[in-house]
């Protein structure tokens, strides 16, 4: 049986794992739009790049920066 706390930490999981797959949807599109590429050329550069930018923001976001905010937003609602 599942506890709430469980719960709890597979929602938080979710998230933080669907806000990974939207940033680095959004900064590929950012990327190729810079770029000047357009058409073919850009769709090709976007799927080239999706994979190194998922790579790369995944282990970024769910070792470092999840917990990091986390604690700061704790902190941050305990002082007030």
């Amino acid at each position: 049986m599942r506890s709430p706390g469980d719960r709890k930490m597979y929602r938080a999981f979710v998230l933080r794992f669907c806000m990974v797959i939207l940033m680095t949807l959004v900064m590929t599109v950012f990327s190729v739009v810079v770029s000047g590429k357009f058409g073919r050329e850009g769709l090709v550069d976007f799927f080239t790049y999706q994979p190194y930018n998922f790579t790369i923001a995944l282990p970024l976001q769910m070792l470092i920066v999840a917990p990091f905010s986390l604690r700061a937003t704790q902190k941050i609602a305990g002082a007030r």
